[in-house]
């Protein structure tokens, strides 16, 4: 059905996406960065990679949400939580 309706990879994914991805709020992303510690046997460079892709997690949720004119106050505010979440280790 879908393949009769699109023309292209990008329409397929968004279709697909639409209704199978599990999109969670921006509360849920924040918590969880803000939440997050350093693992016992973790190295310091391994948790801040944790942290970014939380972040970048963070970020798109914002990106599907927020209007476009509002996307760089919204980044602003995910930058200062990943800065406050990695002071937390």
């Amino acid at each position: 059905m879908v393949t009769d309706v699109t023309h292209s990879w990008a329409l397929v994914k968004s279709i697909l996406e639409e209704n199978y991805a599990i999109r969670r709020t921006l509360d849920f992303y924040a918590c969880k960065m803000l939440s997050t510690r350093q693992e016992k046997y973790e190295s310091v460079a391994s948790w801040g990679s944790r942290i970014d892709e939380m972040q970048t997690e963070l970020r798109e949720a914002a990106r599907r949400i927020y209007r476009p004119e509002e996307i760089l106050g919204a980044v602003g505010l995910i930058c200062h939580l990943e800065r406050l979440a990695s002071y937390k280790g």
